[in-house]
């Protein structure tokens, strides 16, 4: 159904600059040539040998979009088996010579910021109708990461996906294909491609871009903490327990042994459901003793193990153990409450979590050398806190209560299925038992993207704490100005995403921070980001953010003065509402489209603009209201 109403939507309408074409077999259009046949299933195995390359095809030919130039289209897939990326093609019938890029965009969680990890340039392409080849590409999939692997263009071309795919989603030799790069999100074009896209893909339609992908045995090497320990039947027991695994991550705790080996290490990718940042133990019986410090960066290699429910790395011996460099940056805090905690304590495993205002109210603070367990509590709830010997907590001055505690999500459950017994193990008296109030603002993203002569700044917070906003600064020459300021939320352990976009920048290299201010005054700034900005051309964003409820952002830029339209429509291409129908300057403009009378569902918006010379352009973006 979803198909047929599209199609109602666009022909009437004229809506979009492409073609459909539904049930109809391309094979006589298709240029038999190609380097590789036309698929007939929705995921075909191709040139498999035993430990060798694997060549995988994704999608039917079934619908044609295009002529279109100017366009990143491919899959978003899940790695949950490392293997090393070794080529990727996407199926084009090019038009005219054009500049490729084949890239490749890492991401933790499926929707959020992703991370330019692979590119290549392949100028001078086409025309006509064939696979489009990356050539040769050396990158390692981590296991636990989404990636976002697609091929860009600038020359007028069709392209092909399948729609309405079941079952879906397309399991991989290294995952699963679980979207279409540029069906519900599309990336934002770039000559090279950005750093970083914000990738908003809603997940939510069975559909795969005709593309190919090229693998081989990764040849060892490291995989993600995700992988070592997850738990993907929720049986409270590791999938790959007794599996021996490499994994490389950075010491945040103090040795939680005396005579043995107990640090906690954090591979700054690995995020559980809940989207805390995940660690695990890495223990040894001793001798020897490790002194490893906070900011480590370990290579493990050793059997995943479970301790009275807590998942460990066990190396065999001192050779499991190898320093790759120090002074590396440890995990960022978890603002968590404790009904948040306890409602999921297994996600926190193995995370640095903290919680505000926390009054002792059972057990008794302990002297030196001795290891308790305490409870404290919020008011409401209440949790185990576990002191460690071998910290340098005991034997302290107890502290006046309320604290903010930080530490260390643990499990002391020695009976199945290991579904209680949850602590929480602080780890320094100096850093973790601080005065009430005091846990900051935790930024985890902060990212900016230039398009038509505009700066997309957008970032998240996990929790906030006495929050009055942010002061956006912009530097050129390493002197900051302020240019806008943005209302921060206060006090909370909700996720909230914020942006700005700066209109006032010409063609050049800009760098960006923001500073946090607290309702005291209180203020700290970010890392800096830099952006280079290209001219102005006409283009229309997508919504920020999308989903949304009950309102959005739309951005479009115009090239030159242009009369502009700017209207919403359902999916029967009835016209919901008129947003702008008036004469623009040349710029960036934005328009917030407040849907608060509208049901959740599936909309479209339209950008027509016609400049005095008689240059037209339209686009038209989808959006998604949630409710």
């Amino acid at each position: 159904m979803r198909t047929k109403l599209l199609t109602i939507f666009l022909a009437p309408m004229l809506l979009f600059s492409f073609t459909t074409v539904f049930g109809q077999s391309l094979n006589n259009t298709i240029d038999m040539n190609a380097p590789f046949t036309v698929n007939t299933e929705v995921h075909s195995v191709q040139n498999t040998l035993e430990g060798g390359p694997i060549t995988e095809v994704f999608g039917l030919n079934e619908n044609m979009f295009g002529p279109s130039g100017l366009r990143g289209r491919g899959n978003i897939f899940l790695c949950t088996t490392p293997r090393k990326l070794i080529e990727h093609l996407f199926y084009l019938n090019l038009t005219a010579a054009a500049n490729m890029w084949f890239v490749v965009y890492e991401g933790a969680t499926p929707q959020g910021n992703y991370n330019l990890v692979h590119s290549i340039n392949v100028p001078n392409q086409g025309p006509g109708e064939a696979w489009y080849s990356s050539g040769a590409i050396d990158f390692d999939f981590q296991a636990g990461m989404y990636y976002a692997i697609y091929a860009q263009w600038d020359a007028n071309a069709n392209y092909w996906n399948q729609q309405n795919i079941s079952p879906y989603p397309i399991a991989a030799s290294f995952g699963e294909l679980q979207s279409g790069v540029g069906w519900n999100w599309a990336p934002i074009y770039g000559d090279p491609p950005p750093a970083t896209q914000d990738v908003q893909e809603g997940f939510i339609d069975p559909v795969a871009y005709y593309q190919t992908i090229v693998t081989d045995d990764i040849g060892g090497g490291t995989v993600s903490i995700a992988y070592a320990i997850e738990d993907l039947d929720g049986d409270f027991i590791p999938d790959h327990l007794g599996e021996t695994v490499t994994v490389e991550g950075v010491v945040f705790s103090p040795n939680f042994q005396t005579t043995n080996n107990s640090f906690y290490i954090w591979d700054e990718v690995t995020t559980s459901s809940s989207g805390a940042s995940r660690g695990t133990d890495i223990f040894m019986f001793g001798p020897p003793v490790f002194d490893w410090q906070p900011g480590d960066l370990l290579q493990i290699t050793g059997e995943v193990d479970q301790f009275n429910g807590m998942t460990e790395i066990i190396p065999a011996d001192s050779s499991g153990w190898v320093l790759v460099s120090s002074g590396n940056p440890t995990p960022d805090l978890i603002e968590l409450t404790l009904a948040q905690y306890k409602a999921d304590p297994e996600a926190y495993e193995g995370s640095l979590v903290g919680f505000i205002s926390l009054t002792l109210v059972g057990g008794t603070w302990p002297t030196g050398g001795s290891s308790v367990n305490l409870d404290f509590s919020d008011g409401i709830d209440t949790c185990v806190f576990r002191i460690d010997s071998d910290t340098d907590i005991g034997g302290q001055p107890e502290p006046v209560w309320p604290r903010d505690i930080l530490g260390v999500g643990s499990q002391f459950d020695n009976s199945p299925p290991f579904d209680g017994g949850y602590q929480i193990f602080p780890r320094y008296y100096a850093t973790d038992f601080l005065p009430p109030n005091t846990i900051p603002v935790e930024l985890t993203s902060f990212t900016a993207q230039a398009n038509d002569g505009a700066v997309y700044l957008n970032w998240t917070t996990a929790t906030e704490q006495n929050n009055q906003g942010f002061e956006v600064q912009r530097s050129t020459n390493n002197q900051f100005t302020t240019i806008g300021f943005v209302s921060g939320s206060g006090t909370t352990t909700e996720i909230h995403n914020y942006s700005f976009t700066d209109t006032d920048v010409q063609t050049g290299t800009y760098y960006y921070r923001l500073k946090q201010v607290d309702y005291n005054g209180v203020y700290d700034y970010s890392d800096v980001i830099q952006v280079e900005v290209a001219p102005v051309n006409f283009a229309l964003e997508q919504n920020y953010p999308n989903p949304f409820n009950p309102s959005t952002k739309i951005t479009f830029s115009l090239a030159v003065d242009s009369k502009v339209s700017l209207k919403v429509f359902d999916v029967l291409g009835q016209e919901v509402t008129k947003l702008i129908t008036t004469n623009m300057t040349a710029g960036v403009h934005e328009v917030i489209f407040d849907a608060s009378s509208l049901n959740s569902g599936v909309y479209f918006y339209q950008l027509e603009a016609t400049a005095s010379d008689g240059t037209n352009f339209t686009s038209v973006k989808k959006m998604i209201l949630t409710k």
